[in-house]
C-alpha cells in the first residue's frame, strides 16, 4: 500500500510541478489567461486530491490506534494464561502470540503507510498552496496586462485622432488668410462701386422723370394762357 502511495504521490507533484513550471509569455493577455485557467482546472482537482489524501491519514491513523489496542490486549493476555497454572497454557499463549505477532506486523506496515500517506498529504497542500499562490499572481498579472492594452489601445486611438486632424490641418496649410481676406475686400470694393453707380442711375432716372412731369406741367400751363388771350381777343369790338 505504501508503494502505491508512493507512485501516487510522485505522479501528482509531477502533474503540479509541470503546470507551475509552464512557460508562458507574460506579455500576451491570451496566453495568461489560458494559463490561470489551467491553474484553476489543476486547483480545482488537487483540492479533490487534497480532501482524499487527509481522509486517507484520519483512517490509516484510526488503523494504527486500533491495533495498538489490541497489540496491548493479547499482550496482557498472554502474560495471564502463561501467568496461570492451566496445563494447556502453552498451547494457549501459543496461539495469542501468533495473532500478536500478526497485529505487530500489521503494525509496523501501517505506520509505514501512515509516515507516507502523511507526507503525502503534506506534499500535495504545499502544492495546492503553490498553484494558489501561483494563481493569485496570474489573476493580477492578468488584471494589469488588461490594464496596459485598455491603455495602449485609449492611446492608439487617440493617435488615430490627431493624426487626422494634423491631415486635415495640412489640407489648408497653403490656404493665406491675408489673402483671403484682401480677395474677400476686392469683391467687396466692387460690389460697394457697383452699389454707388447702381443708385446714381436711380437717381438720374428720377430725376429725368421729375423734369419731364415740370417740362408737361409748364406746357399745359402755356397752352392755357395762349387759349384764353386768344378767347379774350376775340371778345373785344373792332374799330370803325
Amino acid at each position: 500500500m505504501a508503494g502505491l502511495l508512493e507512485k501516487v504521490r510522485i505522479g501528482f507533484l509531477a502533474q503540479a510541478h509541470s503546470v507551475l513550471d509552464k512557460i508562458i509569455d507574460l506579455n500576451s493577455p491570451q496566453a495568461v489567461r489560458e494559463y490561470t485557467r489551467e491553474l484553476e482546472r489543476s486547483i480545482e482537482g488537487i483540492e479533490n486530491d487534497a480532501a482524499e489524501a487527509a481522509g486517507h491519514v484520519t483512517t490509516t491513523d484510526r488503523e494504527v490506534h486500533k491495533l495498538m489496542g489490541q497489540i496491548e490486549s493479547y499482550d496482557h493476555a498472554i502474560d495471564a494464561i502463561l501467568s496461570s497454572n492451566d496445563p494447556a497454557s502453552t498451547d494457549k499463549a501459543r496461539e495469542l502470540q501468533v495473532k500478536l505477532n500478526g497485529f505487530k506486523q500489521q503494525f509496523e506496515a501501517k505506520q509505514t503507510e501512515l509516515a507516507t500517506a502523511k507526507e503525502t498529504a503534506d506534499a500535495i497542500v504545499h502544492s495546492l498552496s503553490a498553484l494558489r499562490s501561483k494563481h493569485q499572481s496570474m489573476v493580477q498579472q492578468l488584471t494589469a496586462l488588461d490594464s496596459l492594452d485598455k491603455a495602449a489601445k485609449d492611446k492608439e486611438r487617440a493617435a488615430k485622432a490627431l493624426q487626422q486632424a494634423a491631415k486635415i490641418s495640412s489640407m489648408g496649410s497653403d490656404i493665406s488668410v491675408d489673402d483671403l481676406a484682401s480677395r474677400i475686400q476686392a469683391r467687396h470694393d466692387v460690389a460697394d462701386e457697383k452699389l454707388k453707380r447702381a443708385l446714381a442711375n436711380m437717381d438720374d432716372v428720377a430725376g429725368k422723370d421729375v423734369a419731364l412731369t415740370q417740362a408737361d406741367a409748364d406746357i399745359a400751363a402755356r397752352r392755357a394762357r395762349l387759349a384764353g388771350q386768344k378767347a379774350a381777343a376775340l371778345q373785344l369790338p373792332s374799330s370803325t
